[in-house]
């Protein structure tokens, strides 16, 4: 049997765990330009270790049953293994941060849920931490974009692999077969994170902020080495160079690619490029004309922060170049709303999306102009998709409005259960958790490391379901259930 038909026929379960522990060694490849944190490559080593032998111990002594119900295989058990895969990311992404003595285990986790997630809300100490764990930050963010299943994929394609595919929410293939798909979405960002770090040097930003940032900002994640993020900054440029990072970030790969070819007029028809143009100048407007409202701001500098302001929060990267507790209330509540929104489905955005947005402002529409015109008129409402034209169908606004009630419901009981925790104001609270939920990591000062345990714990339930997506997360719960149900009964019967 050849190496490739051996990786084959491992568990999931197992496969998924050894790739977690190889991804967690990389941040060592630091050690050697910063000789004096050579003693935290035992944290990190013991921390793969762990994982692979975790791993090992699954593939040797679990095997996958070929005798599962198509539907179970394909759906149910495909969530269940990717609801595994980000749950021990998230553990094994902790474990130098303890094993360092960095962090405590809970603010560990914290950390990990939030880098993985490609959120931003951090717990750190700025002034303290090494820069092997700053690199461990980014580079976990930068998985992120990925999902372990496409990672999986490159290294091994089995069966199973479209299944997982779809379980961790990826759109579509971009490609004929899935494992081109995986090749070309690695590469793309392989290569835009090269372009986003040369670009950042040309600044005159040094090689190891500019490789941290260009990983968290192409994630749409938030993370930064320094205490104040890009206030740190005052080159213009650098600001406006992050800008680009992040509105590539939050657009459909698919879209990418359709740019990178020229085709521009094919481009700018995709119905959900054009409304994230569309809400980035509006807001823009809006926020330029607030600052320059509320105080002594030029309007070069009113037009940088209000666009920079815009993009981080529909783009949900959460970097930023302000104060949020201390914004105009108008410049706050537009966050709050394009948070919501999010980016485009495809990309490295969290929130809504702006698909579900679409179809639901396209059925809006098309009602009220039914109610304008005679009721026999029949109105076909469709949008433009970067594989051409889509009638939206019944099932596709069921499944949008779902979406957006269930996202609605959480932002509702997340921001009052915020409220309980901090004794904060509801419009703190509120900013705070739609920030967690749509992956976005600004903060309004509510997320701190003195921040008390039980708010860590909502912020990270909010940050992976918005990461996973709701439906996902709520199937894999269910599936859960009646597995560990079915094994109780079985041990009853017995």
């Amino acid at each position: 049997m050849t190496l490739k038909a051996r990786l084959r026929a491992l568990n999931n379960y197992g496969k998924m765990t050894i790739l977690i522990g190889l991804l967690v060694l990389v941040p060592v490849v630091v050690i050697p330009f910063y000789p004096s944190e050579a003693q935290f490559f035992a944290s990190f080593a013991v921390s793969s270790i762990v994982a692979i032998s975790i791993g090992i111990l699954i593939c040797v002594f679990v095997s996958e049953t070929e005798y599962t119900p198509f539907f179970e295989l394909n759906v149910k058990r495909s969530i269940g293994i990717v609801l595994y895969s980000w749950l021990m990311s998230f553990i094994i992404g902790a474990l130098p941060f303890v094993l360092g003595k960095q962090l405590s285990p809970l603010k560990a986790l914290f950390e990990a849920v939030s880098a993985y997630t490609t959120t931003g809300l951090t717990v750190i100490n700025f002034e303290t931490l090494p820069h092997i764990y700053f690199f461990h930050r980014s580079f976990m963010q930068f998985c992120g974009i990925f999902g372990f299943t496409i990672m999986m994929i490159l290294v091994v394609h089995d069966k199973h692999s479209m299944s997982l595919f779809n379980a961790e929410g990826h759109p579509d293939k971009l490609a004929p077969s899935l494992r081109k798909t995986a090749k070309f979405l690695f590469t793309m960002y392989t290569v835009l994170l090269i372009i986003s770090v040369l670009g950042f040097l040309l600044l005159k930003m040094p090689l190891f902020d500019a490789i941290c940032h260009s990983m968290s900002s192409l994630a749409t994640g938030g993370f930064s080495t320094k205490a104040n993020n890009f206030m740190y900054y005052s080159n213009p440029a650098i600001i406006i160079w992050d800008e680009i990072i992040m509105i590539v970030g939050s657009i459909n790969a698919v879209v990418i690619l359709t740019l990178y070819r020229r085709k521009f007029t094919k481009a700018f028809k995709v119905s959900e490029f054009r409304l994230l143009l569309i809400l980035l100048l509006g807001f823009t407007i809006i926020n330029t004309w607030a600052y320059i409202s509320d105080g002594n701001l030029q309007f070069g500098e009113s037009l940088l922060k209000g666009s920079y302001n815009v993009v981080t929060s529909l783009s949900t990267a959460g970097n930023s170049i302000d104060n949020y507790a201390a914004i105009p209330p108008i410049i706050l509540g537009s966050s709050i709303l394009l948070m919501m929104l999010g980016g485009s489905v495809g990309s490295t955005s969290g929130g809504i999306k702006l698909a579900r947005v679409l179809i639901v402002l396209k059925v809006l529409w098309a009602n009220i102009k039914k109610r304008m015109t005679s009721s026999r008129t029949i109105n076909t409402v469709s949008y433009t998709s970067p594989n051409g034209r889509v009638e939206i169908s019944e099932g596709m606004i069921n499944d949008a409005i779902s979406y957006i009630t269930l996202y609605l419901l959480f932002i509702i009981v997340g921001t009052l259960a915020l409220c309980f925790t901090e004794n904060c104001t509801l419009e703190a609270a509120l900013f705070e958790f739609t920030s967690c939920l749509s992956g976005v990591g600004l903060s309004c000062g509510l997320t701190t490391p003195a921040t008390k345990a039980s708010t860590l714990v909502i912020e990270m339930i909010g940050m992976a379901i918005g990461r996973l997506e709701i439906f996902i997360v709520l199937i894999g719960i269910h599936y859960a259930f009646n597995t560990v149900k079915k094994v109780f009964t079985k041990t009853n019967e017995v």
